[in-house]
């Protein structure tokens, strides 16, 4: 099954493109391949609570679901379960406390 998730892009290679953008691995292929089974906007998360302490998560949802053709709703639905996760991740690496804040508030 591929879907369609923007303007030549295909679900299971718009990460893999970022990760290229960003300059990093793309993911193992047990992972892509799964991605073809999943939800595009659980893939998506990440990029979406990478803006907090930034611009914002709820600004980053917006920005991420028009550019990658997403439901923003669905988007923000998985950003507000996978918040406590990161929440608890930058605790462990010593992140900066509005991150955290805002990451929390996101999870309520």
């Amino acid at each position: 099954m591929v879907r369609r998730l923007g303007p030549g892009v295909l679900s299971g290679q718009w990460s893999d493109l970022l990760a290229a953008l960003h300059g990093v691995a793309p993911p193992p292929l047990p992972t892509r391949v799964l991605r073809e089974l999943g939800d595009p906007c659980f893939d998506a998360v990440d990029y979406v609570l990478a803006g907090a302490g930034l611009e914002g998560v709820e600004t980053r949802c917006a920005r991420v679901a028009a550019a990658c053709g997403l439901d923003g709703d669905r988007l923000h639905a998985w950003s507000q379960v996978i918040a406590p996760f990161a929440a608890v991740a930058h605790l462990g690496d010593g992140g900066e406390e509005p991150v955290i804040d805002e990451l929390l508030a996101l999870a309520r």
